[in-house]
C-alpha cells in the first residue's frame, strides 16, 4: 500500500484540529462547570417542561437547561463475583471499536 504524500499534511492539519479541539473543550467545560453549580444550588431560572420542572439560563442566541438525573452503574467484578463470568458471557455482546489517536510531535 502506497500512503499519498498529501496524507503526511494532513495528519499534521488533523493534530492542530484537535488540540484547538481540545482547547476549546477545556473553554466550554469551565462554563458548564459554573452552570451545573448554579443549577445544583438551585438558583437559575425555572419552567415547565412537559409537567416537570427545569431550570435553565437564557443567553442572547442559546439557552442552557440543567438536568440532574440517577444513573445506575453495572458492577461487572460483583456480576462475576455472584453469578460467574459465563452467566456475563451469555448476555453479553462484543463489537469492534477503532480509533485514530493523533500526539503532538
Amino acid at each position: 500500500m502506497q500512503i499519498e504524500t498529501n496524507l503526511f499534511t494532513k495528519v499534521d492539519e488533523l493534530g492542530m484540529l484537535l488540540a484547538e479541539i481540545s482547547d476549546l473543550q477545556k473553554r466550554a467545560d469551565v462554563i458548564k462547570t459554573a452552570i451545573k453549580e448554579l443549577g445544583a444550588d438551585g438558583l437559575l431560572q425555572k419552567k415547565s417542561v412537559k409537567g416537570k420542572a427545569v431550570q435553565f439560563l437564557e443567553g442572547a442566541l442559546f439557552s442552557a437547561t440543567y438536568v440532574e438525573s440517577n444513573c445506575t452503574i453495572f458492577d461487572r467484578k460483583k456480576f462475576d463475583l455472584a453469578y460467574g463470568e459465563d452467566a456475563f458471557q451469555a448476555v453479553s455482546k462484543i463489537s469492534a471499536s477503532f480509533k485514530i489517536l493523533v500526539t503532538s510531535r
